[in-house]
């Protein structure tokens, strides 16, 4: 249900928690996500496939953005789970690069109406992408840590919402305080990464459960 491009960026990024070298296969998937425009997905929501509603119903454009906000939410807790791996990766980038694209992403959180947002919105995605252009979707979230404990967060507090719209499978991914939390590190159980009570979640699992790299 919404916009299956980004259904399906939320689970390639979703199922690499459990194995962190997947990381390296989201090229396509981490390029594409920086570079669409944002706001025009949330302008163009697609028609539903007949399974999920009939042929004339489109996709509300709330439920894309909340789509956005969970893909965030989950690049920031694979960060958390790269890091934990590689803890002493310093930046790529100086934090002073990262300065104006922040500035336009705290000035797109001061409305209370996302339609008054976007033009900062995408400001922020177009210069950060921008800055992560030279890199892999792994190097750029085990190392920028600006990246995913300032910007990652702040889209998804902005775009989404523990209440996941009907129809979406839920977050599918456990709450997680930040990257100082141990199940990063040394998880008692790979389940542990997901809420295997949402459908979204459950999915996570069993790819993770046929996955010939675990």
């Amino acid at each position: 249900f919404g916009d299956a491009r980004l259904n399906l960026v939320f689970f390639k990024v979703g199922r690499a928690l459990a194995s962190p070298s997947r990381a390296r296969s989201l090229s396509s998937a981490w390029t594409w996500f920086w570079t669409t425009s944002w706001q025009q997905l949330f302008a163009n929501p697609p028609q539903q496939h007949r399974v999920f509603a009939p042929w004339s119903k489109t996709a509300a454009s709330e439920v894309v953005l909340w789509q956005i906000g969970r893909v965030a939410l989950a690049l920031q807790q694979l960060a958390c789970r790269l890091r934990a791996q590689a803890p002493h990766e310093l930046p790529v980038l100086a934090a002073e690069l990262w300065k104006a694209p922040l500035a336009a992403l705290g000035r797109s959180s001061q409305g209370d109406e996302i339609d008054g947002a976007w033009a900062e919105l995408e400001s922020f995605r177009i210069q950060a992408a921008d800055l992560l252009s030279g890199m892999t979707a792994a190097e750029a979230l085990a190392r920028e840590t600006v990246l995913s404990d300032v910007a990652l967060p702040t889209l998804w507090k902005l775009m989404g919402s523990e209440e996941s719209p009907n129809g979406t499978g839920g977050i599918g991914l456990s709450s997680r305080a930040g990257c100082e939390d141990e199940v990063w590190k040394e998880p008692a159980n790979i389940a542990d990464f997901w809420d295997k009570e949402s459908d979204a979640g459950w999915y996570l699992y069993r790819l993770a459960a046929i996955d010939p790299d675990m």
